[in-house]
Formats: structure tokens, sequence, C-alpha cells
């Protein structure tokens, strides 16, 4: 029996048993399945103290070697951007410029410090941070440290790092905004 010879009733019941007679779902990105639009966040404009800081993926022994930063301070809040300075107490380690990439996380520009470990070592480190903010008054984030040294002085601070210079490490914080 060819599908011509088939009444246009029998076609009719067939395409509606199996589903052809409803409209297909959308299933692609902005159809009815999609997961809930997230709700950006602006931080609060202000000085924020860190907690919860450690370090990972530490090939300078840097929990070891290294000051860990006590406070940011965020400004020129803007929607999708802000600039931080990086405090380890009084003293400002550096400042960057951070921009929204995906909802409520910033990608920053690299921060570059550097210290004076003897007359003839420098210490620079080159910090590339991502800041996911959890709310107006909070965040969490990563920085990989890119730490270098330069001077004649340096092969012998390269005994305390586990790979000598350049090394990297991951500084992981938490912060939140000082009442």
């Amino acid at each position: 029996m060819s599908l011509s010879r088939l009444s246009p009733l029998f076609i009719s019941a067939l395409l509606i048993s199996c589903g052809g007679g409803e409209d297909p779902k959308d299933d692609t990105a902005g159809g009815e399945d999609t997961a809930p639009e997230v709700e950006t966040i602006t931080p609060t404009e202000g000085n924020y103290s860190v907690y919860n800081s450690s370090f990972s993926e530490d090939n300078c022994d840097a929990a070891t070697n290294l000051t860990e930063p006590t406070d940011f301070s965020l400004m020129d809040v803007a929607e999708g951007s802000f600039m931080y300075r990086l405090n380890d107490g009084p003293l400002l380690l550096g400042m960057a410029q951070c921009a929204e990439g995906d909802t409520n996380v910033y990608t920053c520009d690299t921060l570059n410090t550097g210290f004076d470990i003897s007359v003839n070592a420098t210490v620079s480190i080159a910090a590339d941070a991502v800041i996911d903010l959890l709310d107006t008054g909070s965040f969490e984030g990563a920085a990989v440290l890119t730490v270098d040294c330069t001077g004649s002085g340096c092969d012998i601070a390269a005994l305390n790092t586990p790979k000598g210079f350049p090394c990297t490490t991951t500084w992981n914080y938490q912060a939140a905004v000082e009442e």
C-alpha cells in the first residue's frame, strides 16, 4: 500500500497521535526552557576587608614568602566596571581596572607591584584577578600571581621557591565591605 492511497483522515489521525499536530517546543537559547536570568549586581563603593585568604597551586611558596593583602578599595563604580586598590594595611600594593564579562564576574587588568628583598634583588609580582560579586557588599575571587626577580641577589632568593623564578601561585580570597 502506498502513502498516496491512505485517506486524508487517517493521515491527520497519524500526525496527531505522533505529535505532528503540536507546535514544536523551542529548546534553543531564548526559548521557553531557558534558565532564569541572573540579576546584575552593582558593588558598593568603599573599603572591603579580606578574609578566607589562601594560596593554591603555589609554586612560589607564597604562603611562606609573601604577605597576604588585607583589604581592597572599590572606586569609580559604574555599570559593568570599577577600579580597585589592593592594600596590605596602610601600604598600597597597586590598582587595576575591572570590567564585567559574564554576569557579576569581573576580569581585571594586570596589577603590577614589587618590592626590594635586598640591595641586589627586586621581586616583581604581576597579578591577574577575577572577582565574582556575591551581593552588593561582598565578593570572592582568585588572582594568578606571576612572581619574578631581577638583580644579582635573585639566585639566593630563588632557593626559597620550589621552582625558582619566575614562578606562579594563585591567591584565593573573599572580601566584605567594612561597616
